[in-house]
C-alpha cells in the first residue's frame, strides 16, 4: 500500500511562538478595570496638637473588596462628634484611585519614627496598600510642625513629602471621589 503525501503550508516555529503568546495574554488580561481585584488600602493618618488648647483628628479609611468605611474621630479641645460612613465607588473611580497612588508613588515602604514635639503638630501615619497582589506598608510618626521657632528646623520628619503626597490623596478622596466626610 502506498500512501500519497499531502502538502500543507507549515507554520514557521517564530509564528506559532507569536500565536501562543497572543492567546495566552487574551486569556490573562484582567478585564475588570486596572487591577481593583484584590485591591486593599488602610490608611490611619492622627494630627495631634499639643498646647494648651490640646487637640486630635484622627481620619481612618479603609477600601476592601470595592467597599469604602470612612471615620474621623474628634478629641480634646474640637467640639465636633466623631463620624462615620460608607461609600461604593465605581469601578472608573477605584481604577482612578489606583493610578492615583502609583503615580504619587505611594504604594512605598517606609519606616520613620521621629520624636514628637511639644508645643507643635505632630503626626502619626499609617499607609498599607495592596496593588496586583503586591504589598506595601508606610510607617511615618514625628513634629510635622514645632512651634516657638522663629529661625531654623520646623519639622523633623524625614519623609514629609511623603507626608504631603497622603495629605493629597486625602483630599483627592474627598474632591474626586466623593469621600465628603474626609477633613484633612
Amino acid at each position: 500500500m502506498v500512501m500519497n503525501r499531502i502538502k500543507v503550508p507549515l507554520i514557521s516555529k517564530s509564528c506559532l511562538s507569536i500565536i501562543t503568546i497572543l492567546i495566552t495574554m487574551i486569556l490573562c488580561t484582567d478585564i475588570s478595570g486596572a487591577g481593583t481585584e484584590g485591591f486593599y488600602l488602610k490608611l490611619h493618618l492622627a494630627r495631634r496638637e499639643k498646647s494648651k488648647d490640646s487637640n486630635s483628628q484622627v481620619t481612618t479609611v479603609e477600601i476592601k473588596d470595592s467597599t469604602v468605611h470612612c471615620a474621623v474621630a474628634f478629641r480634646g479641645h474640637d467640639p465636633r462628634e466623631n463620624i462615620s460612613k460608607e461609600y461604593r465607588p465605581g469601578e472608573d473611580d477605584m481604577a482612578k484611585l489606583i493610578r492615583y497612588l502609583k503615580d504619587n508613588r505611594l504604594n512605598m515602604n517606609i519606616r520613620e519614627n521621629s520624636k514628637c514635639a511639644s508645643p507643635g503638630v505632630s503626626i502619626s501615619l499609617s499607609l498599607e496598600v495592596i496593588i496586583d497582589n503586591v504589598k506595601t506598608k508606610a510607617d511615618v510618626t514625628g513634629t510635622k510642625n514645632f512651634w516657638g521657632r522663629d529661625h531654623g528646623k520646623r519639622s523633623n520628619i524625614k519623609n514629609i513629602d511623603y507626608y504631603n503626597r497622603v495629605h493629597s490623596l486625602l483630599l483627592f478622596m474627598k474632591k474626586e471621589l466623593g469621600f465628603d466626610i474626609i477633613e484633612q
